[in-house]
């Protein structure tokens, strides 16, 4: 008599956006309610990292040479680029709560909130629920659809970290 083979070992997803555990399989709706808040300083959610090519676009969008836009509104920190927050909110967000530079604004911003790391169960119904009120509202994203949008923040980062 032979002994049954040994389970295959069960292997977490190296993300939540990986494999079918994803808590979100039905996918997730979102609709932005325009209440700045993901605008503002929230403890770890306080940089907008951007890529030189942003930067251009963003220059361009305020009528502004590439290094005045740099001096007055980038900062350097361990190699990457960031807006430079002064206050506890983006210098480009309104009282309104809009963005005046909606149209040319960083990734980081046109794809909030679905990043790998909001993505958690535990982050998107706690702390992320907290910041914004458009979660679970509004227009259904199906999961591919918020893997997509993750998954390429990720190769983003991965790409151009560090990089200027």
């Amino acid at each position: 008599m032979t002994q049954p083979e040994p389970p295959e070992p069960q292997t977490q997803p190296q993300s939540p956006t990986e494999g079918d555990a994803r808590w979100y399989k039905d996918g997730l709706c979102f609709s932005c309610t325009a209440c700045g808040n993901c605008c503002k300083s929230n403890g770890d959610y306080s940089h907008v990292y951007i890529t030189p090519p942003e930067i251009q676009i963003l220059a361009a969008f305020l009528d502004m040479g590439e290094k005045d836009f740099r001096e007055k509104h980038i900062k350097e920190t361990d190699g990457w680029s960031t807006l430079d927050m002064p206050g506890p909110q983006c210098e480009f967000l309104e009282d309104s709560g809009l963005c005046s530079v909606y149209e040319a604004r960083p990734r980081q911003c046109r794809t909030w909130p679905f990043w790998e790391e909001n993505l958690k169960p535990g982050v998107w119904q706690g702390p992320m629920k907290d910041i914004c009120p458009g979660l679970d509202t509004g227009p259904h994203h199906s999961a591919d659809q918020v893997d997509a949008i993750a998954r390429a923040n990720e190769e983003w980062y991965e790409s151009n970290g560090g990089l200027d």
